[in-house]
Formats: structure tokens, sequence, C-alpha cells
């Protein structure tokens, strides 16, 4: 996966990226793998920081969380929070796809049937 950070009067840190990165796992943790990008923008606006995500996932499904807070750890983990909802709905969706019901007729067809004369 492709990870783009962004800093808008913000300096990028190993520091900072490696905060992003483990913040970030534990979603594509829970995606299995299934997001192509993620976009993180960084913006400090007087005392405040400004932290929007956007996750590009397979199906041309896109994740987006904003949030603000008095640091990074603070704004970051409120919009990652909100990517991880997104992410859990999105999952669900795929599973329920994945898991229906076998239908009646396939039912029918593929139940023994009993045999004839018993003699």
């Amino acid at each position: 996966m492709r990870l783009e950070l962004t800093g808008r009067h913000v300096t990028i840190t190993p520091g900072l990226r490696k905060a992003v990165d483990e913040r970030m796992a534990h979603t594509l943790r829970m995606l299995n793998d299934s997001a192509v990008s993620a976009q993180v923008v960084l913006t400090k606006e007087k005392t405040r920081l400004h932290a929007d995500v956007t996750v590009h996932a397979r199906g041309e499904h896109f994740l987006h969380g904003e949030a603000t807070g008095r640091d990074v750890v603070t704004a970051l983990g409120a919009a990652c929070d909100k990517i991880d909802q997104q992410a859990r709905k999105l999952k669900g969706k795929w599973d329920h796809r994945k898991r229906r019901g076998v239908s009646a007729a396939k039912a029918e067809s593929a139940a023994p049937r009993p045999e004839r004369g018993g003699r």
C-alpha cells in the first residue's frame, strides 16, 4: 500500500511518519490488505492541528475522516477512528455478500434422493 503524507505548516519528521504508520496499521489489518493507497494531510492552524485522512480500498471505495485537535496524536487518532468505523461497515458488507445462504433450488438438487423399491 502506498502512503502519502503531507504537512502544511508542519514539518514531517521520521517520528511523525512512524506515528502515522502505526495508527494506519490497525485500519489496514482490518481491511485485510484491500487498501490500495492512503493520503494523510496534516495542517497547522494557529494552535490547532487538522488531520485529513483518505483511504482508497479495492472496488473504488474511498474512506474519509477529518478531525481537529491540539496535537498530532489527538487529531490523527480521531480521524483514524472515523476511518475504522467506515472500514468495519465496508468489511461487514463484503462478509455478508460472501456468506449468502444456499438457494432452495440448489439445496433440493444437492439433497440425497430416497431409493425406490426396497427389496
